[in-house]
């Protein structure tokens, strides 16, 4: 059984080529994840990533750079060892970040 420390899903429109290249370049160092984690699919970018590293900084930075200026999404970071959420949305070309614990999100998931 494979390690999983971290939890990354995201999804950014519109998107093309350039910010999905720029954003593979920014994740190269990521660990543990032994299958495709990055897409491109009809105008938008998926990222859906599990393992024990992930570049994130250099990620974020690779997307405010490459996405246009009317681009919205989001991407949500699982840290499963701090058992915390942290959520960063994409709001006039910046992220705007929140984080809470996994428990409130499950707590509030299950009303």
């Amino acid at each position: 059984m494979r390690q999983v420390l971290i939890k990354i899903y995201a999804d950014f429109t519109p998107a093309d080529a350039t910010c999905r290249d720029a954003v593979a370049k920014a994740g190269e160092s990521a660990l543990g994840c032994d299958e495709p984690w990055l897409f491109l699919e009809k105008g938008m970018l998926r990222i859906s990533f599990e393992g024990i590293y992930f570049p994130l900084d250099d990620v974020l930075h690779a997307l405010t750079g490459s996405l246009p200026a009317n681009a919205t999404g989001k991407l949500d970071q699982l840290d499963l060892e701090a058992w915390l959420l942290t959520r960063h949305i994409l709001t006039r070309g910046a992220f705007q970040i929140a984080s809470r614990s996994l428990n409130q999100v499950l707590e509030y998931s299950g009303h």
